[in-house]
């Protein structure tokens, strides 16, 4: 389990990402009940703690760079996408242009200010600010601290998660008071990815698997869930580490799903969208439960139209000219080529 290869490592993880995407869209539509609960338990968590398994140390300067290329780009563009979408929808039922306008001005603020601030059709882009913030602050101790299961750097992280309790009742710009407990769950990614990818240990052996089953079981029973973004962190200490049991038995499964090709094939790409359909799904959500099309869909038909539009325009957007994917996904340049180069090439590639 533990000793797949480059390919199949990627395709589990872009797995992961998508079955998350789709948990948090419903998680989103259901609003209340048992399944919410359960996945307000453990899915967030499970995105900060991906992204420390996929961490791998470098220059700090140049992953900043990197990381404010491949998040806070796309985070800009789609504010300014999620904005239209909301503005031709007020404007179709009737909205003054004036008026509009006015709500611009003070979305503007709620923009630069992230976070909390941003509620309703922008109401997930808390995320991606504080994932940027948690990993340039990771990126900064990883410097520092060379090995993620060294005992100075368990010190540290446990300062982290004691003191994210009390700084989760402050508002900060960007949801910088999620930070500690994000970059807490990012460092267990990484020692995941240290413990299971070594070959000593295999994700799907017994002792790991039954130890996470019943921690996870605890904590779907008696444990209260998460809203990160409001700072609720459910039962202390006790939801945290049933968020990690969790996460663990998800990717599990995940790995044993990469191993089937047809389901490897319809996942992959999904997971690969999570970003576009992070920022987009909480507008068709709204919107359709309000009565966009008429009448409230059934929850399952909103869940699909809030997954499938994203989806569909990831696809179009990943055929789109280099400077509209630089924007929207935050891609990078092909190696070794300028902008020019690749602009040139692109045009002569369509013609």
């Amino acid at each position: 389990m533990t000793n797949h290869n480059k390919k199949s490592r990627i395709a589990w993880i872009d797995i992961a990402k998508g079955a998350g995407i789709i948990l948090v869209v419903v998680g989103h539509a259901l609003v209340s009940g048992r399944v919410y609960s359960a996945i307000y338990l453990f899915h967030m968590p499970l995105f900060f703690i991906l992204a420390g398994v996929v961490f791998r140390p470098d220059n700090v300067k140049a992953t900043f760079w990197k990381r404010l290329r491949s998040l806070m780009v796309p985070y800009a563009s789609f504010l300014l996408i999620v904005m239209l979408m909301q503005n031709a929808l007020y404007y179709h039922w009737g909205y003054q242009l004036s008026s509009l306008a006015k709500s611009d001005d003070h979305q503007l603020w709620l923009d630069v200010e992230g976070g909390t601030s941003l509620t309703g059709d922008f109401g997930t882009f808390w995320f991606v600010s504080c994932l940027f913030l948690s990993l340039v602050a990771y990126d900064g101790l990883r410097s520092r601290l060379k090995k993620p299961l060294d005992a100075s750097m368990i010190v540290v992280m446990s300062v982290f998660l004691l003191a994210s309790y009390p700084l989760s009742t402050m508002s900060l710009p960007w949801d910088a008071s999620i930070a500690p407990l994000a970059i807490f769950f990012i460092w267990v990614g990484e020692c995941w990815s240290t413990i299971f990818t070594s070959g000593k240990v295999r994700a799907d052996s017994p002792g790991p698997v039954m130890a996470s089953a019943v921690l996870a079981a605890i904590g779907l029973g008696w444990f209260a869930p998460f809203d990160m973004k409001v700072g609720m962190y459910g039962t202390p200490i006790l939801s945290v580490l049933a968020a990690i049991a969790i996460s663990h038995l998800f990717f599990v499964c995940c790995m044993h799903v990469s191993k089937i090709p047809v389901l490897r094939s319809c996942a992959v790409p999904l997971g690969q969208s999570t970003l576009v359909i992070l920022f987009m799904h909480r507008f068709f959500v709204l919107h359709l439960e309000g009565g966009l099309l008429g009448g409230r869909l059934p929850t399952l038909a909103i869940i699909a139209v809030a997954t499938a539009i994203p989806f569909v325009s990831w696809l179009l957007i990943k055929r789109s000219p280099l400077l509209l994917r630089q924007a929207l996904l935050g891609e990078r340049l092909p190696a070794g080529r300028s902008k020019r180069e690749a602009i040139s090439e692109e045009g002569s590639g369509s013609s």
